[in-house]
This record gives structure tokens, C-alpha cells and sequence, in this order.
């Protein structure tokens, strides 16, 4: 199983890394504004809270029981993790293209 973390910068912009591999920027706006960070080990995970607004002060902790308790920011990962290698992909494509 894949370990997450996520740090969030605004409601709708955080970091969200997976296994060490890390994006910026995800927009993450429909996951609960009141958790301003978390860790996933693979099995479980726990949570920082916030008053949703004050991204820089806890007000507590919380814990994660499933992948589902945080699916808006696995998918946020996966969509940059995905665009990211078309990139790759596209940038080789050329490469190849020009080459005689």
C-alpha cells in the first residue's frame, strides 16, 4: 500500500505526495477545508485540524481509517503524476521525430 501526506497552502492548494513523490499546487478544494495536513502509512493515518481558515494553526488531530477518507487528494496526485509523464511521453515523441 502507498504512503500520502498532504500540507495544505489555501483551501484549495496543497501538496500531496505519494511514496516521496511529491506535486504543488493540487487543487484539493473539495476536501474538508478544516484538515490542514495529514500522514498515511498504508494501513492508517492520522490528520492536523484547522478552523479551516488559518492554515498555519493546529487545533488538533484527527485520524484516517481508509484511502477513501482522502480519495479528492489521491486523485489530485494522480492527475499530476498522469500529466506529468504525457509530457515525458509527448517531449520523447518529438525527440524521436527529429532524430533522422
Amino acid at each position: 500500500m502507498a504512503n500520502y501526506n498532504m500540507n495544505r497552502i489555501a483551501s484549495n492548494n496543497a501538496q500531496v505526495c505519494k511514496d516521496g513523490a511529491c506535486y504543488d499546487n493540487l487543487d484539493i478544494s473539495s476536501y474538508d477545508t478544516t484538515v490542514r495536513a495529514f500522514q498515511w502509512d498504508g494501513t492508517s493515518g492520522r490528520t492536523e485540524l484547522c478552523d479551516g481558515t488559518d492554515y498555519d494553526y493546529n487545533t488538533g488531530e484527527g485520524t484516517l481509517t481508509a484511502e477513501s477518507d482522502f480519495q479528492v487528494c489521491i486523485n489530485a496526485w494522480q492527475t499530476a503524476y498522469d500529466a506529468e509523464q504525457q509530457a515525458i511521453a509527448d517531449a520523447q515523441a518529438e525527440a524521436e521525430a527529429e532524430t533522422p
